[in-house]
C-alpha cells in the first residue's frame, strides 16, 4: 500500500516536472510550429514575439518549480497515527518552535525508551506562549500562526519535512546526551 502511494506521488512528480519544461519552453514551440504553417522564418517568428512573454513563462515556471520543491516530502500518509495511546514526555526546541515528544503510554520514562520510542507529532507550539499553531499552506511558502502573541513563521518546507527534521535533530541531541552519561 505504501509502495504503491511512493510510486504515485513519483509519478505526478515527474509529470509536473515535465509540465514545468515545456511550460518554458512554449514561446518557441511556438515559433516552430509557426514557422512550418507560415512562410516566416523561424527565427523571424521568434524574435517578434515580445519579451514580456518570455519573461510571463519564465515567472510561471519558477513558480512551478518552487511548489514542487516546497511538496517534496509531502505525503497523504498519516506517520504519526498510533494504535496504542501516547504520552508527552518533555519538548524539543526546533525551527524557533516547540515540540511535544511523546512515547508509548505503558512505556516507564527512560532515557533509552524516549531514544527507542519517541515520537514527535506535528503539532508545533508557538515558543512564547505555549499555543498550539496554525498552519496554512499559501501558495509560495507555509505559515504558521500564534493566535495568542501573533508569532508568524514562514518556510517553503511543508510540515511533513519539518516534522522529520526536528525528529532528526532530537534524535542527534538524545544520542549526544547519552554519550555524554556514558
Amino acid at each position: 500500500m505504501v509502495n504503491k502511494k511512493y510510486k504515485e506521488i513519483i509519478l505526478s512528480e515527474s509529470i509536473r516536472g515535465f509540465f514545468n519544461i515545456i511550460i518554458a519552453f512554449i514561446p518557441v514551440i511556438y515559433a516552430g510550429i509557426s514557422s512550418i504553417f507560415t512562410t516566416s522564418s523561424f527565427e523571424k517568428i521568434l524574435f517578434d514575439i515580445p519579451w514580456y512573454i518570455y519573461l510571463l513563462f519564465v515567472i510561471i515556471a519558477i513558480v512551478v518549480k518552487i511548489r514542487l520543491k516546497m511538496n517534496e516530502g509531502k505525503t497523504d500518509i498519516l506517520k504519526h497515527w498510533h494504535v496504542v495511546p501516547y504520552k508527552k514526555v518533555c519538548f524539543a526546541n526546533a525551527f524557533d518552535m516547540k515540540w511535544d515528544v511523546e512515547i508509548p503510554k505503558d512505556e516507564p520514562v527512560n532515557l533509552i525508551n524516549v531514544y527507542n520510542n519517541f515520537d514527535i507529532p506535528p503539532k508545533p507550539k508557538c515558543e512564547k506562549c505555549n499555543v498550539k499553531l496554525d498552519y496554512q499552506d499559501n501558495f509560495l511558502w507555509y505559515t504558521y500562526d500564534c493566535f495568542n502573541c501573533s508569532f508568524k513563521k514562514r518556510t517553503w518546507q511543508c510540515l511533513e519535512k519539518v516534522t522529520d527534521h526536528v525528529n532528526e535533530v532530537f534524535s542527534a541531541k538524545l544520542e549526544d546526551h547519552i554519550k555524554k552519561k556514558k
